[in-house]
């Protein structure tokens, strides 16, 4: 059924009755004009008003009105206009998997939304008012005041939820979609069942996720609040029902979304203080925020003035303007500053003048300075884990070689230390590797072999080898321990793995020649040099070459059984197979 070219004004169709085909189908309005109608009352079925040339609906009161599977569908050249409309008090149904209510190029200003319920199935229903018209749009204030009761009229046990998304919003409005979808994603992480009933369908979860990747979504930071949550909950759920490929690819996409507002971080960190299941280590205690300060400082220029919530452990980022206007009275400093500050009571506890203490903070802690550089483009989750190895190494000497040789130790020998403590954030690895990549490999290699040995010096059957045989092993049991990095898919790709293994197996490899002569025959040295030294890595399938050779790779030392047990029992962490 197709309503083409209709053209009513100032009609009064109240208790009107319209339906469409049923059975999923829908009829369509086409090329019509409806002002000033009176359709309080009325019921709605399967209609779709689409965008064309002269649509208009403009004036209309929906107030009391039942719309069920009833869409506003825009088209990104044609103006489509339902300004003025009153939707006050309607109910509107979204029926299972239906995303889309008011779509592209839709003028909705002026409109009134007080009371419009939204219902939908457990399935998963939702509304996406997205707006791309940049030059003539017009976003009254006052929809956006009273979207709180919109939000509150989702019914959270019938699973339905709200996305609200602008594009390209001009600057005068952006505050107000803020606060607006900052209300909608607190009320989505208040109704986390209904959330998690909707992504147990992979389909909705991938769509969802498409759509937010949209680039054209970027410059709205209300979106990315969002997109962040979504994410978010994807994540935790996943982890809850272990799915291997899903992760990987959840994974991937985390990784394309870079920490650049504390504002966008806040959300995760709430969530991550919150949750069990993926917290790795304790998250923001007061003796380390001012580490946090220092990346703060460092990443957020745009935002420069930090508030902490010590009791809390909530970051918010804000704008100078913000921040003058949260002061009042107080004059806002010409330089930015870093401001701690109890949230409830908004009562400023300390002002440090960034440039003294930042550089006070780097100069103490400059291999954290480091890892939060490395955290601009990892997962979420992993910022709680600088923290959780921040607290392994020395706090006075945490460039020292000994303290990371000394993590990697712990590792190797501790079956209780799980491997991915340490290297699911895959931006941590090069630091690690680096003391095995530099001119002084030789002393740095010698020394973690040394613990190994010490380690196990009373080992019955270790202890009753030569110095070079526990060596030996030991040096084995090193060069397995990069053979099992290389195996990580977590750690990226095959050429990202490559790059960051080539050199400290390399080096690894060269001083166990060095050292151990008898371990590696004239072709085995000659065989691995070419694998590892010679070979360059230009392709992707040169990197995976490279993978494989060291993956496969079987040691002629460790032909004795005895020795594999050995080593079985001091590197726990790492999977021999059949060698």
């Amino acid at each position: 059924m197709h309503w083409n070219h209709v053209i009513i004004s100032n009609a009064n169709f109240e208790n009107l009755r319209i339906y469409g085909l049923g059975n999923g189908k829908s009829s369509e309005f086409m090329g019509f004009t409806l002002c000033d109608v009176n359709l309080r009352g009325a019921e709605i079925n399967d209609v779709h008003f689409l965008a064309g040339d002269d649509n208009y609906l403009r004036g209309l009161i929906f107030c009391n009105t039942k719309l069920n599977n009833v869409a506003f569908l825009g088209h990104a050249s044609v103006r489509y206009d339902i300004s003025a409309t009153d939707f006050s008090e309607a109910v509107l149904h979204i029926p299972q998997l239906a995303y889309v209510c008011f779509s592209s190029n839709v003028n909705i200003s002026q409109s009134k939304w007080l009371g419009l319920k939204i219902t939908g199935p457990v399935d998963g229903a939702g509304i996406i008012c997205e707006n791309y018209q940049e030059d003539d749009i017009t976003w009254h204030p006052d929809m956006f005041q009273k979207i709180e009761s919109l939000r509150c009229s989702v019914c959270p046990e019938k699973g339905a939820f709200f996305i609200l998304m602008m594009r390209s919003m001009k600057e005068k409005n952006s505050r107000i979609v803020v606060d607006a979808v900052n209300q909608m994603v607190r009320h989505i992480k208040q109704s986390t069942p209904a959330l998690t009933a909707c992504l147990r369908d992979k389909s909705i979860r991938r769509a969802l996720i498409a759509e937010l990747r949209d680039p054209l979504y970027s410059a709205c930071t209300a979106i990315q609040l969002f997109r962040e949550n979504l994410l978010f909950q994807h994540y935790q759920y996943e982890l809850l029902r272990p799915d291997d490929a899903e992760k990987n690819d959840l994974s991937m996409l985390l990784e394309t979304l870079p920490v650049e507002r504390v504002m966008r971080l806040q959300v995760v960190i709430n969530q991550l203080a919150a949750s069990k299941e993926i917290l790795f280590g304790s998250m923001m205690k007061s003796a380390r925020f001012a580490e946090l300060i220092a990346y703060a400082e460092q990443h957020l220029s745009e935002c420069p003035y930090l508030f902490i919530n010590e009791e809390k452990s909530e970051i918010v980022c804000l704008s100078e303007k913000d921040f003058g206007r949260l002061l009042e009275a107080e004059a806002a400093p010409k330089h930015p500053q870093l401001i701690r500050y109890h949230k409830q009571t908004g009562e400023i506890e300390k002002v440090i003048t960034s440039a003294e203490a930042v550089a006070d903070i780097r100069h103490k802690n400059p291999l954290l300075n480091t890892l939060w550089r490395h955290a601009e483009y990892a997962p979420r989750p992993m910022i709680s884990l600088l923290f959780s190895y921040r607290d392994t190494l020395s706090t006075t000497e945490v460039n020292d070689v000994n303290d990371i040789v000394e993590h990697i130790h712990s590792l190797l020998l501790h079956r209780s230390v799980k491997k991915d403590t340490l290297f699911r954030h895959r931006k941590l690895l090069p630091k690690l590797l680096s003391p095995f990549c530099g001119s002084s490999y030789r002393e740095n290699c010698q020394k973690l072999i040394d613990q190994v040995c010490k380690q196990f010096s009373n080992h019955p059957v270790y202890s009753s080898y030569t110095t070079e045989q526990q060596q030996s092993v030991a040096v084995i049991a090193l060069i397995k321990l990069f053979v099992e990095l290389s195996t990580q898919q977590y750690l990226g790709t095959s050429m990202d793995l490559a790059k960051w293994l080539v050199e400290p197996i390399k080096k690894m490899f060269m001083y166990a020649c060095e050292s151990f002569s008898p371990l590696f025959s004239k072709y085995e040295r000659e065989r691995w040099e070419k694998a590892l030294i010679t070979k360059g890595l230009e392709t992707e399938r040169d990197a995976q070459t490279f993978l494989s050779t060291i993956k496969n790779y079987k040691f002629p030392f460790l032909a004795e059984q005895e020795t594999q047990n050995i080593l079985n029992e001091l590197y726990p962490l790492v999977a021999f197979g059949d060698d």
